[in-house]
C-alpha cells in the first residue's frame, strides 16, 4: 500500500547483488525484492516496507497431494499463446536516455547505493 492504496508491482529486469528489483507502477520505484525497502526512486529514505508475506518450497507432487483441485498454466493449451506475451527491447519502468552507446539491452556493470 502507498498513501492507503493498493499497488501492483512488476518486475523491472533489473538486478542487485544477485536479487530482483521490483518497481511499483504508481511511482515506479524499484524496490528490494528480498528486503523489501526501496531501492532507487522517490520512496527511498520514506521509511516504507513491503510487508512480509509466506511462502512455501516444495515440490509439484507434495504440492497437488495437499491441494488437488489447483490448475497450472500451460501455453501449450492455446488458451494463452505465446504471442500474446512478445519479447521486446522496452525496459520497465521506461529508460528516459540511454545515449547512443547502448541499447537498454546491453550489458552493463552498475554499482547502486546501498
Amino acid at each position: 500500500m502507498i498513501d492507503g492504496e493498493r499497488v501492483q508491482f512488476g518486475t523491472s529486469g533489473f538486478l542487485y547483488r544477485s536479487n530482483k528489483l521490483m518497481f511499483d507502477r504508481k511511482t515506479e520505484t524499484l524496490w528490494h525484492q528480498f528486503r523489501g525497502v526501496p531501492a532507487v526512486g522517490p520512496l527511498v529514505g520514506s521509511g516504507m516496507e513491503l510487508e512480509v508475506l509466506p511462502m512455501t518450497l516444495t515440490v509439484w507432487s507434495d504440492w497437488v497431494a495437499e491441494h488437488p483441485d489447483t490448475t497450472v498454466l500451460d501455453l501449450d493449451t492455446g488458451i494463452y499463446p505465446e504471442d500474446d506475451y512478445p519479447l521486446s527491447r522496452r525496459t520497465i519502468p521506461p529508460i528516459s536516455d540511454t545515449g547512443s552507446r547502448r541499447t537498454p539491452s546491453s550489458r552493463c556493470r552498475s554499482e547502486m547505493p546501498t
